[in-house]
């Protein structure tokens, strides 16, 4: 069973990152560290 899960997540994964558009853009990322910026700001 804890193989095939966790094959099953690799595959997810690897999806994602066969897209990498959005797992290598990050898109969610690039805000958090702008929010981070304002709030010490």
């Amino acid at each position: 069973n804890l193989s095939q899960v966790g094959n099953q997540e690799d595959s997810s994964s690897e999806d994602t990152s066969s897209n990498g558009n959005g797992c290598s853009n990050k898109p969610a990322l690039p805000p958090r560290p702008r929010s981070i910026n304002i709030e010490p700001s």
